[in-house]
Parts: C-alpha cells; sequence; structure tokens
C-alpha cells in the first residue's frame, strides 16, 4: 500500500481494514436507465461487476459499499464506437525500395487486415477517456488503407488481455495511399480494395471446397491478407471505413454495393451533404467529434474574394455544426467516433452539436446505446438493466449542462472517483500571495492524526506541490489538478489502491505562515488540515 493509502485509508479504516467488498449500492440518485427514461430517488445493487437490482424501494445488503447519490445524476457510462486507445502509431519510414513498386509488398502498401489489436496494444491509456464517462472502447490499428482488426476494451487499468472484452470485432479502412507506390491514389485504394476482396473470395471457396472433400486436392497456399478477410466477405464483421467527406461516403458506399461487405461510414466530418445517401445506405453514421474551429477573421481586415471564402468557410462550419441534428431528423442512427478529437473536448463539442438542434436524448443515445448496438454489445451495455455490466457515471447535474461534473465512473464494477475542480474564490483574501516554500501539515482523524510536508514550488506563474508522509518516509506524490486563487489553493492526488482509484482533494487556506483547510477521501468524509511554513525557497 502506498504512502497515501497508509496516510488516509489506514486512518479512515484503522489497522486492520478489509478488503475493499464487491458489492456496492447507489443510493438515491435521479437514475436515467436508457435514453429518455429518468427514474427517481432510484438505487442500484452492483455484486462483482453486474448490476443485480434498480429500483427505490430496495434495501443495501449488510457488506454493500454504499455511493451516496442523493441529488446526484446516474446515467449509462459511455461507449466510444471507434478510437486508436492503446495502439502506438509506427513511425513512418521514408519510402521504402522495392522491386516493383507498381506491385509492393502487402505490409510497405499499409495492408495488413491480420494484424490484430491484441498483438499491437502498448498500454491502456484510457484513464482521460473514463474520466470523460467511458467505461468501453473499441479500438483499432494506425495505418494506412487497411491497417487491421479493432477490438472492444474497457478503460479500467491494466493490460491485454485483462482490459478485453472482445477481440477482432472489425475490420478498419482508409482511403490512405501507400507512399509514392501502388496504391498511392484513392481510386488505386478502391482498386486494390476489389482485387484483394475477389480474391478473399476465391480462396474462401477453394478453402470449404477443400474441408468437405480433401481428396485429389491440393492444399490451400492462403496468404494471411486473404485469410484475415474472410470475416469480411462472410459478413461476420463490419468495415468501420474513414469516410471524412461526402465523396468519401459516396466512394465507400460504391465498394460496399459492388462487393456486398458490411460497412459502417466513420470518422464523418463534412457529412451535411449525404443525408440522401446514409438514409439509402441504412446504416449507422459515425460522426467525428474533432469539430473544426471557426475562422474569426474580421472583414475588415479582407478583399472582395476572402471576404467571400470567409462566408463560405462560415457556412460550412455551421452546416458541420447542424449535421446530428440534420441526421436526426432523417432517422439515420447515428454514434460518435474519436480518432482525432480530444478526450477534454467531447462533452463541450457534443454541447455545440446540442445548441445547434440535437436533442439531448439523441445525443445521450450516440453516446451509449447506439454504439453499443453498432459494436453488438448492447446484451452487456449501454443502458442500467440488471445482468449487464455495472457501467455507470454519476454528475452533479442533468448531463448537458454546463457547469455539470462527472463525480464518479464503474467500469465493470470498479469505481473510479473524479476529481470535481472547485472554482473557489478567495473571501477576503487580499492580493495574490506567493506560496512557494515548505510548509509542515498535520491531518485531524479520529484515532490518528498524520502529519507530513508539503514542497510548493513556483515556476513563472505555474506551482508544483509535492508531498511527503512522516508515516511513510522517503516517498513522495506529485499533486494534480493545482488551482490558486489569491491565498486560496486546492489541488488533487488519485491514489489507486485495493482495486479502487480515488481522488484525495486537498482545499487550503494560506497566510504568511500557516495553513488551514480540509482534505476530502472519496466517499469516506473530509477531515480539517493545519500546518505552518517551515522554510522558504531558496
Amino acid at each position: 500500500m502506498g504512502m497515501l493509502s497508509i496516510l488516509f485509508f489506514s486512518s479512515v479504516w484503522a489497522q486492520d481494514a478489509p478488503q475493499v467488498t464487491k458489492k456496492y449500492f447507489i443510493k438515491n440518485g435521479y437514475v436515467t436507465t436508457a435514453p429518455g427514461t429518468m427514474m427517481k430517488k432510484t438505487s442500484i445493487l452492483i455484486n462483482d461487476g453486474i448490476i443485480e437490482q434498480i429500483g427505490e424501494n430496495i434495501t443495501a445488503p449488510y457488506d454493500a459499499e454504499i455511493i451516496d447519490a442523493d441529488s446526484m445524476y446516474v446515467y449509462p457510462a459511455f461507449v466510444a464506437a471507434l478510437s486508436h486507445t492503446g495502439i502506438t502509431a509506427a513511425e513512418e519510414e521514408e519510402r521504402p525500395r522495392v522491386p516493383r513498386p507498381g506491385y509492393p509488398p502487402n505490409d510497405v502498401a499499409g495492408i495488413t487486415p491480420e494484424q490484430s489489436v491484441q498483438d499491437l496494444f502498448k498500454k491502456n491509456d484510457a484513464g482521460d477517456l473514463r474520466k470523460t464517462g467511458f467505461a468501453v472502447i473499441h479500438t483499432a490499428p494506425k495505418g494506412r488503407m487497411m491497417p487491421g482488426k479493432g477490438s472492444i476494451i474497457t478503460t479500467n487499468d491494466g493490460e491485454y488481455p485483462e482490459v478485453s472484452v472482445a477481440d477482432d470485432v472489425s475490420l478498419f479502412a482508409q482511403f490512405r495511399g501507400a507512399p509514392r507506390m501502388y496504391p498511392a491514389t484513392t481510386i488505386g485504394v478502391m482498386a486494390k480494395w476489389r482485387e484483394l476482396y475477389k480474391n478473399a473470395e476465391l480462396d474462401l471457396k477453394y478453402q470449404k471446397a477443400y474441408d468437405m472433400n480433401p481428396v485429389s486436392k491440393k492444399r490451400p497456399q492462403i496468404e494471411d491478407a486473404s485469410e484475415a478477410l474472410f470475416a469480411v466477405v462472410q459478413k461476420e464483421i463490419p468495415v468501420f471505413f474513414v469516410t471524412n467527406e461526402h465523396l468519401d461516403i459516396h466512394r465507400a458506399y460504391q465498394l460496399q454495393q459492388d462487393l456486398g461487405f458490411k460497412l459502417i461510414p466513420s470518422e464523418i466530418e463534412q457529412g451535411y451533404l449525404s443525408v440522401d445517401i446514409l438514409k439509402k445506405m441504412n446504416t449507422p453514421a459515425l460522426i467525428s467529434l474533432d469539430l473544426p474551429k471557426e475562422d474569426k477573421s474580421k472583414e475588415e481586415d479582407l478583399d472582395e474574394d476572402q471576404k467571400a471564402l470567409l462566408e463560405r468557410k462560415k457556412m460550412a462550419y455551421q452546416k458541420t455544426l447542424e449535421t446530428a441534428a440534420m441526421y436526426e431528423k432523417a432517422g439515420i442512427p447515428m454514434a460518435f467516433s474519436y480518432l482525432g478529437v480530444k478526450s477534454g473536448d467531447i462533452l463541450a463539442n457534443i454541447s455545440k452539436l446540442i445548441e445547434n438542434g440535437l436533442s439531448e436524448k439523441a445525443a445521450l443515445d450516440a453516446l451509449t446505446t447506439a454504439p453499443a448496438k453498432v459494436l453488438g454489445i448492447d446484451k452487456v451495455t449501454g443502458t442500467i438493466d440488471p445482468g449487464k455490466m455495472a457501467n455507470i457515471i454519476i454528475t452533479t447535474d442533468t448531463l448537458f449542462k454546463e457547469k455539470t461534473q462527472i463525480k464518479t465512473v464503474l467500469v465493470e464494477g470498479k469505481v473510479h472517483e473524479i476529481d470535481i475542480k472547485k472554482k473557489k474564490k478567495s473571501e477576503g483574501s487580499g492580493e495574490a500571495m506567493d506560496i512557494a516554500g515548505m510548509w509542515k501539515y498535520e491531518i485531524e482523524i479520529p484515532g490518528m492524526s498524520p502529519t507530513g510536508t508539503m514542497n510548493i514550488t513556483k515556476d513563472g506563474e505555474s506551482y508544483a506541490i509535492t508531498v511527503t508522509s512522516d508515516q511513510n518516509p522517503g516517498e513522495e506524490i506529485e499533486a494534480t489538478d493545482i488551482e490558486v486563487d489569491g491565498s486560496s489553493v486546492t489541488f488533487t492526488f488519485v491514489v489507486n489502491t485495493q482495486g479502487m482509484s480515488v481522488s484525495i482533494d486537498n482545499d487550503l487556506q494560506f497566510s504568511e505562515d500557516s495553513i488551514e483547510g480540509s482534505v476530502s477521501v472519496a466517499n469516506f468524509g473530509s477531515f480539517p488540515i493545519t500546518g505552518s511554513k517551515t522554510s522558504s525557497p531558496e
């Protein structure tokens, strides 16, 4: 157990602390079980990662940990329909020398459908997405024309296959040619797609004939890429095809019509012209949340041609923000795609779509039930129902309000407390003060009083805080989310202990030579903290 675990958890639970229960009881929340369905003052019982009961009058078992959701809002945790989470991009090399640039090896040309996330997965870097409310992610390999097969993972910390929900559930594809060799162009990519697909059909046919009766037949010699496409040819898995623009959607649709595979148009950025064709396709569409930046050029600084260009840019920008609302009105099933967007921009960008006509119900659907259906996991996640995975978020207010924050995320029953940033203004604190220096602290917890030091350093206008404990000397913990307002300071530690990630929030008031305030430990309460300055920066 780490220093902060000793400092706080041992203090709260005493020396003989039991193991964390696998039962949790979310008490008296406003529970949205599915988009458009809210239950007031409702509780949820979770047992071993599975939702066991939901209702207004259910009783918490004696051995369940209580998560008080009174006056808070409970939703299904989000499902990311497409991302590159956990995948490190291979370094781009200069054009390799190949004997036949018109027919290079598949791996050089970016044709690797045999690659799988389970082989490429490096590290589950899903922590930021988890803080944003995601519990399940469909992640795909990076590359060019045909990077490989995608898998579904949870956002819990861990290695593969510990975080795996389902392997090889999709093929990821793009209109991205090879570097100065075939297929270099979009037309070349489409031609190569047809060639690969038709060859896979023939190889599959021969393989089945051989399996039925191998007598007098030569054993099939099938390339890895062709064999990897068998699941696509047999419509066992869909192709998530990046179609940023209107023409890309047309091209992917033409390929699908010619060949017959299951198609999911993905990472759509300029889809406002594609309503009719998407209705005809009758397939879910994944809208990119990597929204364009608004051009804020001033017209008085532009000539007539530049003004006309700016007007076209503004119109395209506005239409992009209205695309999701267009799809909702047209009845096109949709979810979101996360290949390019930063995790911190996700909810803000969805709010922009809502401001431009998308309903909150449709937005929640695109975050939960719709991607779960696209990925074929709607029987186990996407809604809050008995028997499903306990993938749940708890928020301070209704989801899409500006000041709403996510407080808790449960991923397959594992509790992750999220730091709630406090926008506290100093009251009577006077002018801003320099808090840098070494500070001694003491926390008042019933039964014992943990002590230690805080080393606060300043670089320009930014502060860094490192905390040590007298109970565990030599171990240092760095603070995050440091906010300084006059003499008021808030910061956070995130502790991974006994199967949980727990935020420890500090809210302190500084004077020239003393500190006082409170330390909050997840669901275990808030404790007074006092201290004094022992030295100033050198």
